[in-house]
């Protein structure tokens, strides 16, 4: 283990966050230790977004700090938050591929932009992380000759590029079939084990969260705040809040 080994990979002190003078999260505190799965999970309006957009340094909190192995985000310089940013990894929603590249030019492009490497080892390490996903096969393809799930797997590799130690995902499975969304947590729980990373995911779909996630914080738009935190089964079935345990037994789960 490393030095820092005990460090967590996410320690949230006393957060308030919002935008334009509206408080959407108001003092919260959670750490996610390394590597596990932690889900970050709540109703529509509830700030989970909100929140991924903090902890990966898109926006600025209103008041309170944001650890990332032990190195203050919040209060960073610019060189300082460059060198904090590197080692997160980032998936959204629309997998944000650049239609005008192939998916290996996708992947080889984060490479390009820090590291001057030769293009044999930049063609190496693309395929090395397409076969992390299962897309070696499509290296030479345009994002538009790409399925849905595909272009989602293609941003995960493309997000895996600099081998981050810190993974986010916000709604990996929004506008996915239910078994294309299911190969994707299977990405994410392997990648996991395998690798170590230690994975944040914003969500709402029961099926995914019981799936992927070690443990859970559930955000509330009432109180701006944490309403439960811990395994999502326990809580399902052991919660003694109302909401939490409606939220956690929706049909479907």
């Amino acid at each position: 283990m490393s030095a820092n080994g005990d460090i967590p990979a996410i320690d949230v002190r006393s957060l308030t966050a919002g935008y334009e003078g509206h408080t959407v999260l108001e003092d919260i505190s959670f750490t996610v230790r390394r590597g596990e799965v932690f889900v970050i999970l709540g109703g529509s309006g509830c700030g989970k977004s909100t929140l991924l957009r903090h902890l990966v340094g898109l926006a600025p909190p209103i008041s309170g700090t944001i650890l990332i192995n032990g190195r203050d985000l919040t209060a960073a310089s610019d060189s300082e938050r460059e060198g904090i940013l590197s080692g997160m990894g980032v998936l959204f929603q629309s997998g944000a591929l650049f239609g005008s590249l192939s998916l290996a030019d996708n992947i080889r492009f984060p490479l390009t932009e820090h590291a001057v490497l030769p293009a044999p080892v930049l063609e190496t390490l693309a395929g090395m992380k397409l076969r992390l996903v299962g897309l070696e096969d499509c290296a030479l393809h345009m994002p538009g000759e790409l399925s849905g799930g595909q272009k989602k797997r293609g941003g995960l590799a493309r997000a895996l590029a600099l081998e981050p130690e810190i993974l986010f995902f916000d709604e990996p499975s929004a506008g996915l079939d239910p078994l294309t969304s299911a190969t994707l947590d299977q990405t994410i729980v392997n990648l996991n084990r395998s690798l170590g990373l230690t994975i944040v995911v914003v969500t709402h779909e029961l099926p995914s969260i019981f799936t992927i996630a070690h443990r859970v914080i559930m955000l509330d738009p009432q109180t701006k705040g944490i309403i439960a935190e811990g395994d999502p089964r326990e809580l399902r079935d052991h919660s003694t809040n109302d909401e939490v345990r409606r939220f956690l037994n929706r049909d479907g789960a």
